[in-house]
């Protein structure tokens, strides 16, 4: 029944022509990223790198910022499916006949998430291509390429789980379009407090997720960071679950 939820979740996301529309800009964008950061590379860096012992390579001065962004375009754009899975539901009370459908409020989250992580691999796999390419014209490392393109995923797919639970609480779309954007800039703001100089705090930086998708693109697969996103995808999963169950 999970995967009859996921099936349809993709079909509700892929048939519109939105999903695409949006896929296609962000390709855009970060194809021209890219580009700016291979000139910037080759026209300045390279120079400046010249004699330096154990001086970064092309991986870690073009693909690792490449894959930051890479990840900021996508928990602005897959969480966002979110709201047409669960707000839009609720607004047109569709979600009521689902409710009454015999299967758990565990199956009906799950079904719905797996559909949202699923897009945000498509386009996590997509994005990561581009790096990949430039490994057919000049050396790169693809252990820390492959360690980026899974600190991505991961960084995409819990904030996936942590919108679709913001999605679940209201029926106004503009309303949860606006709360997860409110929840990234809190990420954010929790980021840049934490690793200022005046007011630097460890805590801060832990409940952030930029710190763990920063420290992962450094090729080091650190058990804690990974920990991190685990555990932020269970907790937003179990309060989506217990959402639905308290409305039936």
């Amino acid at each position: 029944m999970i995967w009859t939820i996921t099936q349809n979740e993709l079909k509700r996301i892929w048939v519109s022509p939105i999903a695409w529309i949006l896929f296609s800009v962000a390709l855009l964008v970060l194809g021209l990223l890219l580009l700016i950061l291979l000139n910037n590379f080759y026209s300045e860096l390279q120079a400046q790198l010249v004699g330096l012992e154990r001086a970064p390579g092309l991986t870690d001065l073009v693909i690792a910022p490449y894959m930051f962004w890479v990840g900021v375009v996508g928990i602005l754009l897959v969480p966002l499916f979110a709201v047409r899975s669960n707000t839009e539901e609720r607004q047109s009370g569709s979600h009521v006949l689902l409710n009454s459908a015999p299967v758990s409020a565990t199956q009906v989250v799950l079904g719905k998430y797996f559909a949202l992580a699923f897009s945000a691999f498509i386009f996590t796999l997509i994005c990561s291509s581009y790096a990949l390419l430039l490994g057919y014209f000049t050396a790169i490392d693809y252990g820390k390429t492959a360690a980026a393109v899974l600190a991505v995923f991961l960084f995409i797919s819990s904030f996936c789980a942590a919108a679709l639970f913001i999605a679940s609480l209201t029926r106004v779309p503009i309303i949860a379009t606006a709360a997860i954007l409110g929840l990234l800039l809190l990420f954010v703001m929790l980021y840049m407090s934490g690793s200022a100089s005046a007011s630097s705090s460890e805590l801060f930086l832990y409940l952030s997720n930029f710190p763990h998708l920063t420290n992962l693109l450094t090729g080091s697969i650190d058990t804690q960071h990974l920990a991190y996103f685990l555990l932020t995808m269970v907790l937003f999963l179990i309060l989506c679950i217990r959402k639905l169950s308290h409305e039936r």
